[in-house]
């Protein structure tokens, strides 16, 4: 019996770090996209972050996951490491409530373009859609 556990049986949970991230890649594009948003959204866990970026690049190679989820993705871990975004998806308000990338944004001048070649509006357009969530 387990401290505190009135004797119960908890069954543990499967242990996300030990998953095979594999597996829901290889369900397709509604597959990789599923995989995508919690791999995305497990900021708690950077080296999860880090192995799915790994395969959702692999996947965006043979035509199985959307660019523009694997350029959430890069930008996504590349603030985690306090690095510049490449494609500018990562946005906060500063205290006065007006947004800001989270990071800086790599070579600025040419962002747009990077972001039309992975399928993402340009960040002008990006930047009034987030506004309009206000």
């Amino acid at each position: 019996m387990e401290p505190g556990g009135e004797g119960q049986h908890r069954p543990h949970a499967p242990d996300p770090r030990r998953a095979r991230l594999a597996g829901p890649l290889d369900g397709g594009k509604d597959g990789a996209h599923a995989a995508w948003a919690l791999i995305q959204h497990a900021d708690r866990d950077l080296d999860l972050q880090r192995r799915g970026l790994e395969l959702m690049r692999q996947a965006v190679e043979k035509d199985e996951a959307d660019p523009s989820d694997l350029a959430y993705l890069v930008d996504r871990v590349r603030v985690a490491e306090k690095k510049p975004q490449v494609y500018g998806t990562q946005w906060e308000t500063d205290p006065q409530g007006n947004w800001r990338p989270r990071t800086p944004i790599e070579n600025e001048a040419e962002v747009d373009e990077r972001r039309a070649d992975v399928g993402l509006k340009p960040i002008k357009e990006y930047v009034e859609e987030l506004k309009s969530l206000e």
